[in-house]
């Protein structure tokens, strides 16, 4: 592990092991209560993993029961941000699927130790299964102005989802010991028979290659599916411009820069670059406002959204040609960029390999 061993885990009589309790952030008390998960102290020695963590703060039942906090659940404490993991792998190498689980609970109760999410009969038929807590109620999601005045990201409110991300990022990195493996078994399971090519064509030696690999991979299917639309909007006799967004927002000096993600483009269409983003990330509103090249890409792509708002042609005086979308077109999509030779379209093979897919979906459906 990151912070230290574990051990102490129970086995089922099926041969699955569960290790209960293992702290994935430091405990949000005291100066830590409403910020960000911190990362986990280490230990020495080896952590027992034999009793569930204790669950997140949370009421009995609004009306009915709350099946986290029975007579036989652990207490409650605000030092909650533990989780729980199922494996059968006999070692490390075996690099099983893995299935975090995100309890339900409207936000106000719940906890990964339920035993409704007791993750044995899945690790039997070979899954590596997590479940984990975060903070609920007042706890994880309490907004105030001194709270969105002391936050680096300028906001408050969400630190139940920061502690979901925080145990994803503790499963990438250390899911591996328990025999979990983000990436092959997954592109067999969606992949089929072309799972060979997509390995192929996708690196995933290293956890490192496979993470970059499992981003290009929803990178290439949006605009696999972007270009499909497309496609159909000419089969149609309609206009079709397909872009390509690739711009990183600038982050800091010291930081490497937030790469071009879902929703990314949305500050540059509406040319306001010093506000919030969508998401929170390492991006910096202010220096992409007070960077020149920033400013054009935003003056450029809200151009390019009025034009096309107007008559259906995004192009215009002063505008770089945008080409019209064509069948067979995978090189027509404007690539969106301040430096627009950074980054080209996704590689033609790639793109054939989802179309594979595509068809053998057809195919087979009923």
């Amino acid at each position: 592990m990151d912070a230290g061993l574990v051990g102490d885990g129970a086995y089922s009589s099926s041969g699955v092991r569960v290790y209960k309790g293992i702290p994935f952030a430091a405990p949000p008390v005291g100066p830590l209560r409403w910020r960000a998960p911190q990362p986990v102290p280490h230990w020495d020695g080896v952590r027992s993993a034999a009793t569930f963590g204790d669950v997140c703060i949370q009421p009995a039942g609004w009306g009915r029961l709350n099946i986290a906090v029975l007579r036989d659940s652990p207490p409650m404490s605000e030092d909650c941000l533990y989780l729980n993991v199922w494996t059968g792998a006999a070692s490390a190498r075996e690099r099983r699927p893995v299935m975090v689980y995100f309890f339900g609970g409207g936000f106000t109760e719940g906890a990964g130790s339920v035993p409704l999410y007791d993750g044995d009969m899945l690790a039997r038929k070979g899954a590596v299964v997590v479940t984990m807590n975060y903070r609920l109620g007042p706890y994880g999601f309490f907004v105030h102005p001194a709270l969105t005045a002391a936050s680096s990201h300028d906001a408050s409110g969400n630190y139940g989802l920061m502690d979901m991300l925080a145990s994803l990022r503790w499963v990438q990195s250390n899911i591996a010991a328990f025999g979990g493996d983000r990436f092959i078994e997954r592109a067999r399971d969606r992949w089929g028979d072309l799972a060979d090519e997509y390995l192929r064509l996708y690196p995933h030696a290293t956890d490192a290659k496979a993470a970059q690999s499992t981003a290009e991979s929803y990178r290439d299917g949006t605009f696999w599916h972007m270009r499909l639309y497309a496609d159909y909007q000419v089969k149609r006799g309609r206009h079709a411009y397909l872009y390509f967004f690739t711009q990183n927002p600038p982050a800091p000096a010291g930081q490497t820069p937030f790469p071009a993600t879902h929703g990314s483009e949305v500050p540059y269409v509406f040319d306001n670059l010093g506000r919030l983003p969508l998401y929170p990330d390492r991006s910096d509103p202010e220096l992409a406002a007070a960077s020149v090249p920033d400013q054009e890409l935003a003056e450029e792509m809200s151009s390019y959204w009025v034009n096309f708002a107007r008559s259906g042609n995004p192009n215009g005086r002063g505008l770089p040609k945008w080409s019209e979308h064509e069948l067979g077109g995978s090189d027509r999509a404007a690539i969106l960029d301040t430096d627009p030779a950074s980054e080209q379209l996704p590689d033609a093979a790639r793109l054939a390999l989802y179309d594979g897919l595509y068809e053998r979906q057809k195919r087979d459906r009923p």
